[in-house]
């Protein structure tokens, strides 16, 4: 079921003023050596570099108005890919669907929302974590049954967090514009991601926040 959508600047021309105290001549190299810090901020970590996945997240849904809709039995399945390239540059896509209780996909509910961005610098989060804002470039909805659609997700946001051992899973923490649907996921290595973790829904099919 598809979800509801929803300086001036002035400028001051600076003019030499009698007694006026000028400011000290920058140092020779200091430009530089803020375009280094600059560079450094936004150096990708080698350890998020390439491609991740999550294992496919499945709740079940229980409710009497999820088995009139779907039928009994019926899971809705969330996956979740992450590109990271040594650009900086990378794409984040969150796939969903719900699979009947025969494993088939429910037709009408294959949906993925796809963002393309640029690593921002790092910063310490709660917890001492280090985490990687971004900047989003690119981030719609599609619809991926009949009728088609894909539709604009202004305001949709991702946080990167660095694995906090060595050889340990990214995490991420994705913001929808409507807020439900944000959630908190751990990715491996593509090839690593499995095993599916489940869940059981009693009420609506909204996913973990």
């Amino acid at each position: 079921m598809k979800p509801v959508l929803a300086v001036v600047t002035l400028l001051v021309c600076g003019v030499a003023v009698h007694g006026q105290v000028q400011p000290p001549p920058a140092r020779a190299g200091s430009h530089h050596a803020d375009e280094g810090k600059a560079a450094a901020a936004t150096d990708v970590p080698a350890a998020i570099v390439g491609n991740w996945r999550s294992a496919p997240f499945e709740l079940e849904l229980v409710s009497d108005l999820h088995k009139s809709v779907y039928g009994p039995n019926a899971k809705s399945v969330r996956v979740v890919d992450l590109v990271i390239r040594p650009s900086g540059e990378g794409t984040f896509k969150v796939t969903n669907l719900v699979r009947s209780r025969r494993g088939t996909v429910v037709p009408g509910t294959q949906s993925v929302e796809e963002l393309t961005f640029t690593l921002g610098p790092r910063e310490t989060a709660p917890g001492e974590r280090t985490r990687i804002l971004t900047k989003v470039a690119r981030a719609e909805r599609r619809y991926l049954d009949e009728p088609a659609g894909t539709f604009p997700l202004e305001g949709a946001s991702l946080e990167v967090y660095l694995p906090s051992e060595p050889k340990g899973p990214v995490e991420v923490r994705y913001d929808t514009p409507e807020g439900t649907g944000s959630f908190w996921e751990s990715l491996r290595p593509a090839a690593a991601a499995r095993a599916p973790a489940t869940a059981a829904a009693t009420g609506t099919t909204s996913r973990r926040q």
